[in-house]
């Protein structure tokens, strides 16, 4: 229970300034999406709170890229980083679910492309942003736990838990929703992140069915 001594006492501490580090990938016909998803987190956002939000994309048309560095033209607690990815090393890739494109393997490389960061939110821009996100942003990480997810909801499914040993995972290992994480890039690196998704995509290229999701778990 909230009670009032609690909230004055809120309202009269004064939070540290904090960089947030987001990461989205995109095809050009989702940056308008994108655009909703950072409009979310500007309105929401905290006190003493800016962002850097890091774009990754094979191809992005001159007109959308203007209209997202609109952000940072009209909101100085923003700046936004384009990422051009070269999709040829993921074109042999499976895509087994009909709305999704090959972009969503590019998180593999965010690791490497994000090399003076060591932590970033990645999400997906099917979302909405109604809190501020320090309390996520500050999710303790371990080198043990470089990520933090959410458990995905099928994974006690009895035919699930029998897809999961085709992936080569325990039965009953958890298993995650890879459209949101908190990532722990210095230590992804360190585990050489990246090259062991492409790996593992390649070793499981007949089974996935759930692509990059099924790498990362």
């Amino acid at each position: 229970v909230r009670t009032e001594r609690t909230l004055k006492m809120e309202s009269n501490t004064t939070l540290a300034p904090i960089e947030i580090s987001l990461s989205f990938v995109i095809s050009d016909n989702y940056s308008q999406h994108l655009a909703v998803v950072l409009a979310s987190i500007l309105k929401n956002a905290g006190p003493n709170e800016t962002f850097v939000f890091h774009v990754l994309a094979s191809y992005i048309s001159e007109e959308n890229q203007t209209r997202l560095r609109q952000f940072e033209q009209d909101d100085p607690r923003c700046r936004i980083v384009f990422h051009q990815v070269d999709k040829t090393a993921f074109e042999k890739f499976p895509l087994p679910i009909e709305h999704v494109s090959v972009e969503m393997y590019y998180r593999y490389l965010l690791p490497e492309l994000l090399a003076d960061e060591s932590r970033t939110i990645y999400s997906d821009v099917d979302v909405l942003v109604y809190q501020s996100l320090r309390e996520l942003w500050e999710t303790p990480l371990t080198e043990e736990m470089p990520l933090a997810a959410v458990q995905d909801v099928k994974e006690h499914d009895a035919d699930f838990c029998a897809y999961k040993v085709s992936l080569g995972m325990q039965r009953d290992a958890k298993y995650f929703y890879s459209g949101l994480l908190v990532m722990d890039l210095a230590q992804l690196r360190k585990e050489k992140f990246a090259e062991r998704c492409m790996e593992n995509t390649n070793r499981y290229i007949e089974i996935i069915s759930w692509p990059d999701q099924d790498v990362i778990n």
